[in-house]
């Protein structure tokens, strides 16, 4: 906690985000995170605590060639049908 002008002491705001690294829209979504935290003025008094979790535990463990074909397909249409519905994504 810190102390202010009013002399109030406030705990520092955290955010607690829970991601997948393999999700195409997570990324999109920790980008716009990492955008608008750059933007704010007490992004020092905010602290953000990452947390990973599996979007799908039952994928398979090992993908072939074909799977990942597949996969790199619908990331690359989820990027941006992304893109067109929030614009256009940073980075």
């Amino acid at each position: 906690m810190r102390g202010h002008a009013d002399g109030v002491r406030r705990a520092r705001p955290r955010y607690v985000q829970e991601t997948d690294l393999a999700c195409p829209w997570c990324a999109i979504g920790k980008a716009h995170l990492d955008q608008a935290l750059l933007a704010f003025e007490h992004a020092d008094e905010v602290s953000v605590l990452w947390r990973s979790f599996e979007l799908d535990p039952g994928a398979p463990a090992v993908r072939d060639d074909t799977y990942s074909s597949q996969l790199a397909g619908r990331q690359r249409h989820w990027r941006k049908s992304m893109g067109c519905r929030t614009g256009s994504p940073p980075g």
